[in-house]
């Protein structure tokens, strides 16, 4: 049950990444292929995972929202 739940993970994080274009987000950090890598890689997921997804929840946030509701 684990892996099926990493391999979706990881589809969802790099559609994710690749939707920020899309959502108008101007010099995105890291490629979904980039991203991605870096959760595939032993011990470099251990610290790349939160930064991630943060950088990935802030960077969707629609310009004005604020970060408490």
């Amino acid at each position: 049950m684990l892996l099926p739940g990493h391999i979706l993970f990881l589809t969802w994080l790099g559609t994710a990444y690749r939707n920020l274009t899309a959502l108008g987000v101007e010099g995105v950090r890291y490629t979904p292929a980039r991203a991605v890598r870096r959760l595939l890689t032993p011990f470099v997921n251990i610290f790349w995972a939160v930064p991630l997804v943060s950088y990935l929840w802030g960077a969707s946030r629609p310009a004005g929202a604020s970060h408490t509701g």
